[in-house]
Protein backbone atom coordinates (compact mmCIF):
# COMPACT_ATOMS: atom_id res chain seq x y z
CA UNK A 1 0.00 0.00 0.00
CA UNK A 2 3.16 2.55 1.39
CA UNK A 3 4.78 1.45 -2.04
CA UNK A 4 1.07 1.98 -4.67
CA UNK A 5 0.12 5.01 -3.18
CA UNK A 6 3.11 6.75 -1.76
CA UNK A 7 2.18 7.55 1.50
CA UNK A 8 5.26 8.65 3.16
CA UNK A 9 7.62 11.29 2.48
CA UNK A 10 11.21 10.69 2.50
CA UNK A 11 11.51 12.65 5.44
CA UNK A 12 8.53 11.03 7.00
CA UNK A 13 10.38 7.40 5.97
CA UNK A 14 14.27 8.33 8.03
CA UNK A 15 12.02 9.50 11.10
CA UNK A 16 10.49 5.89 11.43
CA UNK A 17 12.95 3.49 9.91
CA UNK A 18 16.67 3.46 12.38
CA UNK A 19 19.33 5.21 10.24
CA UNK A 20 21.28 1.94 10.02
CA UNK A 21 18.49 0.20 8.34
CA UNK A 22 18.20 2.88 6.20
CA UNK A 23 21.88 1.22 4.71
CA UNK A 24 21.12 -1.20 2.42
CA UNK A 25 24.43 -2.89 2.22
CA UNK A 26 24.10 -3.77 -1.67
CA UNK A 27 23.11 -0.02 -2.26
CA UNK A 28 25.66 1.20 0.60
CA UNK A 29 28.44 -0.76 -1.78
CA UNK A 30 27.60 0.71 -5.05
CA UNK A 31 27.38 3.94 -3.59
CA UNK A 32 31.17 3.43 -2.01
CA UNK A 33 32.20 2.29 -6.05
CA UNK A 34 30.82 5.45 -7.32
CA UNK A 35 32.20 7.59 -4.92
CA UNK A 36 35.79 5.55 -5.37
CA UNK A 37 35.35 6.13 -9.06
CA UNK A 38 34.15 9.89 -8.77
CA UNK A 39 37.40 10.22 -7.37
CA UNK A 40 39.55 8.42 -9.81
CA UNK A 41 38.22 10.28 -12.70
CA UNK A 42 39.31 13.63 -10.39
CA UNK A 43 42.79 11.63 -10.38
CA UNK A 44 42.41 11.06 -6.79
CA UNK A 45 43.14 7.46 -5.91
CA UNK A 46 44.28 5.09 -2.72
CA UNK A 47 45.40 1.89 -2.87
CA UNK A 48 45.52 -0.34 -0.18
CA UNK A 49 48.57 -0.21 1.88
CA UNK A 50 51.01 -3.11 0.98
CA UNK A 51 52.54 -5.35 4.07
CA UNK A 52 56.17 -4.59 5.07
CA UNK A 53 58.44 -6.98 3.61
CA UNK A 54 59.58 -8.69 6.90
CA UNK A 55 63.11 -9.77 5.33
CA UNK A 56 64.21 -6.10 4.03
CA UNK A 57 63.07 -4.41 7.75
CA UNK A 58 65.57 -6.84 9.91
CA UNK A 59 68.32 -6.04 7.42
CA UNK A 60 67.79 -2.89 6.76
CA UNK A 61 69.32 -0.47 9.67
CA UNK A 62 67.45 0.88 12.55
CA UNK A 63 67.11 3.97 10.97
CA UNK A 64 65.65 2.80 7.79
CA UNK A 65 63.71 0.07 10.31
CA UNK A 66 62.22 2.99 11.78
CA UNK A 67 61.69 5.10 8.41
CA UNK A 68 60.19 1.72 6.85
CA UNK A 69 57.49 1.59 9.79
CA UNK A 70 56.56 5.56 10.36
CA UNK A 71 56.30 5.44 5.74
CA UNK A 72 53.54 1.88 6.34
CA UNK A 73 51.54 3.64 9.06
CA UNK A 74 51.42 6.56 7.14
CA UNK A 75 49.76 4.84 4.54
CA UNK A 76 47.45 3.29 6.63
CA UNK A 77 46.51 6.10 8.23
CA UNK A 78 45.89 8.07 4.66
CA UNK A 79 43.76 4.43 3.69
CA UNK A 80 41.47 4.46 6.44
CA UNK A 81 41.15 7.98 5.92
CA UNK A 82 40.36 7.72 2.73
CA UNK A 83 37.75 4.95 3.22
CA UNK A 84 35.94 7.42 5.83
CA UNK A 85 35.79 10.17 3.14
CA UNK A 86 34.60 7.39 1.35
CA UNK A 87 32.06 5.70 3.23
CA UNK A 88 31.09 10.00 4.65
CA UNK A 89 30.24 10.29 0.73
CA UNK A 90 28.36 6.86 -0.14
CA UNK A 91 26.06 7.32 2.68
CA UNK A 92 23.72 9.44 1.36
CA UNK A 93 23.80 8.46 -1.97
CA UNK A 94 23.00 4.80 -0.04
CA UNK A 95 20.08 6.45 1.66
CA UNK A 96 18.84 8.07 -1.23
CA UNK A 97 19.25 4.75 -3.49
CA UNK A 98 17.54 2.69 -0.96
CA UNK A 99 14.44 5.70 -0.71
CA UNK A 100 14.36 5.42 -4.47
CA UNK A 101 13.35 1.99 -4.49
CA UNK A 102 11.31 1.97 -2.02
CA UNK A 103 9.31 4.83 -3.85
CA UNK A 104 9.95 2.94 -7.48
CA UNK A 105 9.29 -0.79 -5.87
CA UNK A 106 7.01 -2.47 -8.21
CA UNK A 107 8.32 -6.18 -6.28
CA UNK A 108 9.37 -7.10 -2.99
CA UNK A 109 13.01 -8.37 -2.50
CA UNK A 110 11.52 -11.73 -2.28
CA UNK A 111 9.32 -11.16 -5.93
CA UNK A 112 6.35 -10.54 -3.89
CA UNK A 113 3.89 -7.72 -5.87
CA UNK A 114 2.41 -5.12 -3.60
CA UNK A 115 -1.08 -3.99 -4.61
CA UNK A 116 -4.96 -4.24 -3.66
CA UNK A 117 -6.05 -7.83 -6.09
CA UNK A 118 -9.74 -8.94 -5.56
CA UNK A 119 -8.53 -11.61 -3.47
CA UNK A 120 -6.68 -9.56 -1.09
CA UNK A 121 -8.34 -9.48 2.81
CA UNK A 122 -9.11 -5.73 2.00
CA UNK A 123 -10.91 -6.08 -0.71
CA UNK A 124 -12.85 -9.35 0.23
CA UNK A 125 -13.55 -7.28 3.72
CA UNK A 126 -14.85 -4.19 1.56
CA UNK A 127 -17.04 -6.14 -0.84
CA UNK A 128 -18.51 -8.12 2.17
CA UNK A 129 -19.47 -4.61 3.79
CA UNK A 130 -21.04 -3.65 0.24
CA UNK A 131 -23.17 -6.84 -0.10
CA UNK A 132 -24.37 -6.42 3.56
CA UNK A 133 -25.09 -2.42 2.83
CA UNK A 134 -27.06 -3.72 -0.30
CA UNK A 135 -29.13 -6.47 1.52
CA UNK A 136 -29.89 -4.07 4.24
CA UNK A 137 -31.35 -1.24 1.57
CA UNK A 138 -32.88 -3.64 0.30
CA UNK A 139 -34.62 -4.69 3.35
CA UNK A 140 -35.25 -1.23 4.57
CA UNK A 141 -36.99 -0.39 1.11
CA UNK A 142 -39.56 -2.98 1.66
CA UNK A 143 -37.71 -5.29 -1.06
CA UNK A 144 -36.88 -8.72 -0.81
CA UNK A 145 -33.42 -9.33 0.39
CA UNK A 146 -30.41 -10.79 -1.26
CA UNK A 147 -30.27 -14.81 -1.20
CA UNK A 148 -28.94 -16.02 2.23
CA UNK A 149 -26.16 -18.19 0.08
CA UNK A 150 -25.29 -15.31 -1.40
CA UNK A 151 -25.13 -13.48 2.01
CA UNK A 152 -23.09 -16.50 3.24
CA UNK A 153 -20.53 -16.57 0.34
CA UNK A 154 -19.99 -12.75 0.79
CA UNK A 155 -18.50 -13.44 3.90
CA UNK A 156 -14.96 -14.82 4.27
CA UNK A 157 -15.36 -17.20 6.84
CA UNK A 158 -13.75 -20.84 6.34
CA UNK A 159 -16.89 -23.43 6.61
CA UNK A 160 -19.48 -21.89 4.05
CA UNK A 161 -20.38 -24.75 2.94
CA UNK A 162 -21.28 -26.07 5.86
CA UNK A 163 -23.00 -23.04 7.51
CA UNK A 164 -25.02 -23.35 3.91
CA UNK A 165 -25.76 -26.84 4.49
CA UNK A 166 -27.32 -26.44 8.38
CA UNK A 167 -28.97 -23.35 7.34
CA UNK A 168 -30.70 -25.39 4.77
CA UNK A 169 -31.39 -28.21 7.06
CA UNK A 170 -33.08 -25.57 9.41
CA UNK A 171 -35.30 -24.51 6.58
CA UNK A 172 -36.46 -28.05 5.60
CA UNK A 173 -37.56 -28.35 8.78
CA UNK A 174 -39.35 -25.26 9.58
CA UNK A 175 -40.96 -25.75 6.61
CA UNK A 176 -42.04 -29.43 7.39
CA UNK A 177 -43.19 -28.57 10.66
CA UNK A 178 -44.81 -25.71 9.29
CA UNK A 179 -46.34 -28.59 6.48
CA UNK A 180 -47.64 -30.54 9.37
CA UNK A 181 -49.48 -27.93 11.41
CA UNK A 182 -51.29 -26.98 8.07
CA UNK A 183 -52.47 -30.34 7.89
CA UNK A 184 -53.72 -30.91 11.32
CA UNK A 185 -55.96 -27.73 11.07
CA UNK A 186 -57.65 -29.01 8.09
CA UNK A 187 -58.09 -32.47 9.59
Amino acid sequence: VIRNNDIFSEDEIREIVDREDLIDKEFMEFARQTVIQQFAQQGLTVEPPSDIDVNALQNASPEAQQLMINQAQEEVRIFNEFQQIVNTEAVPMAEALLLDSIHDMRKGKYSTKVGLSPLSETMRTIKSIELFELNRALLEGNKPGLAADSLIDGTDIDNKDEVKAARNQELQAVQQSGANVSLSRTA
